[in-house]
């Protein structure tokens, strides 16, 4: 098998490029997710700005 002499060394070959495939398709899948405690700060924050400027529109208004 590709003059790779024993069976051993053919599927460390073979176990290191699907390894190598695995890595790549999950860094795709989870490329620009955030951790979950950072997901849940940015959620925060942008509620406390949607309300700060509620009141300021508001205020505008009257």
């Amino acid at each position: 098998m590709l003059g790779l002499g024993d069976w051993g060394v053919g599927l460390a070959f073979v176990l290191t490029l699907g390894s190598a495939a695995l890595c790549a398709v999950y860094g795709f899948l989870n490329w620009n997710k955030p951790a979950p405690a950072e997901e849940a700060r940015e959620i925060a924050e942008e509620e406390a700005w949607e309300k700060t400027e509620m009141a300021h529109t508001e205020g505008e208004r009257q």
